[in-house]
Protein backbone atom coordinates (compact mmCIF):
# COMPACT_ATOMS: atom_id res chain seq x y z
CA UNK A 1 0.00 0.00 0.00
CA UNK A 2 1.63 3.16 -0.84
CA UNK A 3 1.76 5.78 2.09
CA UNK A 4 0.29 9.37 2.04
CA UNK A 5 3.53 10.77 0.98
CA UNK A 6 3.20 8.59 -2.12
CA UNK A 7 -0.30 9.40 -2.76
CA UNK A 8 0.21 13.17 -2.62
CA UNK A 9 2.95 13.20 -5.08
CA UNK A 10 1.17 11.09 -7.67
CA UNK A 11 -1.68 13.02 -7.25
CA UNK A 12 0.06 15.91 -7.57
CA UNK A 13 2.06 14.78 -10.46
CA UNK A 14 -1.59 13.91 -11.80
CA UNK A 15 -2.73 17.37 -11.43
CA UNK A 16 -0.24 19.31 -12.72
CA UNK A 17 -0.57 16.79 -16.14
CA UNK A 18 -4.28 17.54 -16.09
CA UNK A 19 -4.11 21.00 -16.01
CA UNK A 20 -1.19 20.82 -18.56
CA UNK A 21 -3.14 18.83 -21.11
CA UNK A 22 -6.50 21.00 -20.39
CA UNK A 23 -4.19 24.32 -20.94
CA UNK A 24 -5.81 25.55 -17.24
CA UNK A 25 -3.99 27.66 -14.68
CA UNK A 26 -4.24 27.61 -10.79
CA UNK A 27 -6.28 30.57 -10.85
CA UNK A 28 -9.20 28.81 -13.44
CA UNK A 29 -8.88 25.48 -11.87
CA UNK A 30 -9.24 27.58 -8.33
CA UNK A 31 -12.36 28.28 -9.32
CA UNK A 32 -13.89 25.57 -11.23
CA UNK A 33 -12.87 23.07 -7.80
CA UNK A 34 -14.13 25.93 -5.29
CA UNK A 35 -10.60 26.42 -3.93
CA UNK A 36 -8.27 28.94 -3.51
CA UNK A 37 -5.57 29.85 -6.09
CA UNK A 38 -3.10 29.00 -3.06
CA UNK A 39 -4.76 25.33 -2.25
CA UNK A 40 -4.62 24.74 -5.87
CA UNK A 41 -0.34 25.65 -5.69
CA UNK A 42 -0.86 22.94 -2.43
CA UNK A 43 -1.96 20.23 -4.36
CA UNK A 44 0.60 20.77 -7.45
CA UNK A 45 3.49 20.69 -5.04
CA UNK A 46 2.25 18.08 -2.90
CA UNK A 47 1.65 19.51 0.18
CA UNK A 48 -1.95 18.77 0.70
CA UNK A 49 -4.33 16.67 -0.84
CA UNK A 50 -7.96 17.58 -1.71
CA UNK A 51 -11.57 16.68 0.67
CA UNK A 52 -13.45 14.63 -1.09
CA UNK A 53 -15.89 17.49 -2.23
CA UNK A 54 -13.12 18.72 -4.39
CA UNK A 55 -12.13 15.51 -5.75
CA UNK A 56 -15.72 15.29 -7.05
CA UNK A 57 -15.48 18.88 -8.78
CA UNK A 58 -12.26 17.96 -10.35
CA UNK A 59 -13.68 14.69 -11.71
CA UNK A 60 -16.53 16.89 -12.86
CA UNK A 61 -13.73 19.08 -14.68
CA UNK A 62 -13.23 15.64 -16.37
CA UNK A 63 -9.71 14.71 -13.96
CA UNK A 64 -9.81 11.27 -14.00
CA UNK A 65 -9.16 8.53 -10.96
CA UNK A 66 -6.13 7.16 -13.13
CA UNK A 67 -4.28 11.18 -13.41
CA UNK A 68 -6.14 11.82 -9.22
CA UNK A 69 -4.44 8.40 -7.75
CA UNK A 70 -1.98 6.64 -10.53
CA UNK A 71 -2.74 2.92 -12.03
CA UNK A 72 -1.99 1.06 -8.61
CA UNK A 73 -4.30 2.87 -6.06
CA UNK A 74 -7.27 3.63 -8.95
CA UNK A 75 -7.30 -0.13 -9.25
CA UNK A 76 -7.22 -1.00 -5.68
CA UNK A 77 -10.56 2.06 -5.35
CA UNK A 78 -12.24 0.04 -7.74
CA UNK A 79 -11.66 -3.21 -5.71
CA UNK A 80 -12.80 -1.30 -2.95
CA UNK A 81 -15.54 -0.32 -4.40
CA UNK A 82 -17.18 -3.89 -5.15
CA UNK A 83 -16.40 -2.96 -9.03
CA UNK A 84 -13.68 -5.60 -9.53
CA UNK A 85 -13.17 -8.47 -7.57
CA UNK A 86 -10.16 -8.06 -4.61
CA UNK A 87 -7.37 -9.55 -5.51
CA UNK A 88 -7.98 -10.12 -9.48
CA UNK A 89 -5.87 -9.71 -12.04
CA UNK A 90 -8.68 -7.17 -13.85
CA UNK A 91 -8.28 -4.09 -11.98
CA UNK A 92 -4.62 -3.98 -13.17
CA UNK A 93 -5.02 -5.40 -16.75
CA UNK A 94 -7.84 -2.63 -16.71
CA UNK A 95 -5.95 0.13 -15.58
CA UNK A 96 -2.88 -0.43 -18.67
CA UNK A 97 -5.24 -1.29 -21.38
CA UNK A 98 -8.54 0.75 -20.41
CA UNK A 99 -7.45 3.45 -17.83
CA UNK A 100 -10.96 4.85 -18.55
CA UNK A 101 -13.02 1.98 -17.97
CA UNK A 102 -14.01 0.33 -15.03
CA UNK A 103 -11.44 2.36 -12.85
CA UNK A 104 -13.82 5.61 -13.34
CA UNK A 105 -16.63 3.49 -12.70
CA UNK A 106 -14.97 3.16 -9.27
CA UNK A 107 -14.61 6.95 -8.89
CA UNK A 108 -17.95 7.68 -10.14
CA UNK A 109 -19.33 5.12 -7.29
CA UNK A 110 -17.26 7.12 -4.85
CA UNK A 111 -18.77 10.25 -5.74
CA UNK A 112 -22.31 9.46 -5.77
CA UNK A 113 -21.85 8.69 -2.53
CA UNK A 114 -19.49 11.98 -1.71
CA UNK A 115 -22.78 13.84 -4.02
CA UNK A 116 -25.81 12.20 -1.98
CA UNK A 117 -23.81 13.26 1.51
CA UNK A 118 -24.17 16.98 0.31
CA UNK A 119 -27.66 16.67 -0.42
CA UNK A 120 -28.80 15.08 2.84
Amino acid sequence: MKTREEVTRSFSEGLCLFMERNGTNAHTLAKGVGMSPTNVHMLRYGKSLPSLDKLANLADMGMSLQEMFGCELAAKIAENSGLVEEGSSTSSQECSSNPYGILEDGLAAMLEKVRGSRNA
